[in-house]
């Protein structure tokens, strides 16, 4: 159960050398911090192997909802069945109907109140990132070369999917247990208030997610 409420000959040589160094050290640091990073909050979360062993997952989700002015606006019912890497369906049941979608890396299909189409556009995006940002994915992200994988503060890790420079999330790392805190995107807020271990791996249980928001996280 979850509720909703992440730059002479010799001396010109050595010019242009130092001016690489300059421009290519950073950024090399911002990976090298980020892998880091991810590496320990993988260990807490039950360890890289038993992360990156998990192909078949159905997660279901009960949500509670609220609208920007505080009201319930109503119960979210959604289940999601991953086979990793990218075959996703999700079928979600709330208070403006029936959503159903299906996206297996490159394209996919939709059923909504108003229709059946295939995925294009902001659509596709949004599939995307729902995807290729779903945690179990992003938990193993040094593991799939199209994901780049940065720091770009204290305990925040920065994955984006390559092919479509697709920002899919700032993660903040909590110092003391190592476990993912929070997630921030283009559009929404997550914080993990509850996490239950299965089999080794700790999965988080309860969630606050607000869209609308965004930004970058900082510890």
């Amino acid at each position: 159960m979850s509720k909703f409420n992440m730059k002479s000959r010799f001396r010109n040589h050595f010019v242009v050398g130092a001016s690489l160094l300059v421009l290519l050290t950073p950024n090399t640091a911002l990976t090298q911090d980020g892998i880091r990073l991810l590496h320990q909050m993988q260990q807490a979360l039950g360890g890289a192997d038993r992360l990156a062993a998990i192909r078949d997952y159905d997660w279901r989700v009960t949500a509670k909802t609220w609208d920007q002015a505080g009201h319930p606006s109503g119960e979210v019912h959604r289940r999601i069945r991953l086979i990793r890497p990218n075959d996703f369906r999700m079928d979600q049941q709330g208070p403006y109907g029936t959503v159903v979608m299906y996206f297996n890396g490159s394209s996919g299909w939709e059923i909504t109140p108003d229709g059946s189409a295939d995925l294009q556009g902001s659509e596709l995006e949004f599939a995307k990132r729902e995807v290729f940002g779903f945690y179990l994915n992003l938990w193993s992200a040094d593991r799939n070369p199209g994901y780049e994988i940065i720091s770009p503060s204290t305990n925040v890790i920065r994955i984006t999917y390559k092919p479509d420079q697709l920002h899919l999330g700032d993660i903040l790392v909590d110092q003391k247990s190592g476990l993912p805190a929070r997630t921030t995107g283009t559009s929404n807020y997550t914080e993990v208030k509850d996490w239950h271990t299965v089999k080794g791996v700790r999965l988080p249980h309860r969630i606050l997610n607000f869209h609308s928001g965004g930004g970058e996280l900082k510890s």
